[in-house]
Formats: structure tokens, sequence, C-alpha cells
């Protein structure tokens, strides 16, 4: 699986998109890459990824039936493989 970050079509709008926007980078460039380099888990954030099929297989597949299946696969895909990355930039 790869994660990539979001893209902000309204960041100048107003104050709360400036703010949106601040935070979504701080989590997805920060917080993501970091947790991706050293090794830690970081969670799938279900939009802007792709992933193998043969990596959600190992994970033991999609689970529909989950509050949060985009996080419980990535967590579950971590264990199995431990080979996820996070890229902070297109």
């Amino acid at each position: 699986m790869i994660q990539t970050r979001w893209g902000h079509l309204n960041r100048c709008y107003s104050l709360l998109t400036r703010v949106q926007a601040m935070f979504l980078d701080g989590h997805l460039v920060l917080e993501q890459t970091a947790r991706s380099r050293s090794g830690r888990f970081f969670n799938f954030n279900g939009t802007a990824g792709l992933w193998r099929k043969s990596c959600i297989k190992e994970a033991g597949g999609w689970q529909h039936d989950t509050l949060t299946e985009d996080l419980d696969l990535s967590y579950r895909a971590q264990l199995a493989a431990g080979n996820l990355s996070s890229s902070p930039t297109w």
C-alpha cells in the first residue's frame, strides 16, 4: 500500500478552509511520513492510496462490517507484512 497526501482546491477560501488544510497537512505530511520512515505503524486514510490486491488478501481481506475498515486493513496489513510506505508528495 502506498498512502499519498491530499491536495486542497479551496485552501485560501476562508479561515476555516485554511485551518482545515493546515491540520490535514500536519497529519499527512508530518505525522504519516515520520511514522513510516521510523518503522512505526500508520493508518491508511481511505483516500489517496493504492493497494496491491495480494496485500489485501494476505491481511485477511476487506472487512466491510467494521466502522473504520481503512484503519483496520492498514493495521492488519502492517502486522502481516510490515512493508507499507507513505509518500509525502504526489
